[in-house]
């Protein structure tokens, strides 16, 4: 519900701020020359950036509240689902963080093959003696 008008609003102010807002243009010998249309454009995405990171945390924790709420059969308040969201900002922020960091250590432990971070340091054996290069312990 909240979600299309700020995402619109969002590319509004980025397109007004790169077109028209923070740019100069003068004449010089005969050329328009516009400066800060790099600087504006940054600026725009960094605001656009924020501005999603905000929106989207907010909105995860609404829904949670929200869905929580329906299984309990308790009544939907659009306003006490935001204000959950809003309170538990950080908290949302670390669980996606972690989360994301865990997808990452699973995935490159997955991509890195069996045995890879078993192995010890090159040229030793690791005490199996199925290991390439090392004798079977006497």
């Amino acid at each position: 519900m909240i979600v299309i008008p700020l995402s619109i609003l969002q590319v509004l102010v980025g397109d007004l701020w790169i077109r028209e807002g923070l740019t100069n243009d003068e004449i010089r010998g005969g050329v328009e020359v516009v400066d800060g249309s790099v600087a504006a454009g940054a600026f725009a995405g960094l605001v656009v950036a924020i501005t999603s990171i905000l929106m989207w945390t907010v909105l995860t924790g609404a829904i949670t509240r929200a869905a929580a709420g329906t299984f309990l059969g308790r009544d939907l308040e659009i306003g006490e689902s935001y204000r959950y969201g809003f309170a538990r900002f950080w908290s949302i922020v670390w669980v996606g963080l972690l989360s994301a960091l865990a997808i990452a250590v699973a995935e490159g432990r997955r991509s890195a093959g069996p045995g890879t971070w078993s192995a010890g340091p090159a040229g030793t054996c690791s005490g199996r003696s199925s290991s390439p290069g090392c004798s079977p312990a006497s």
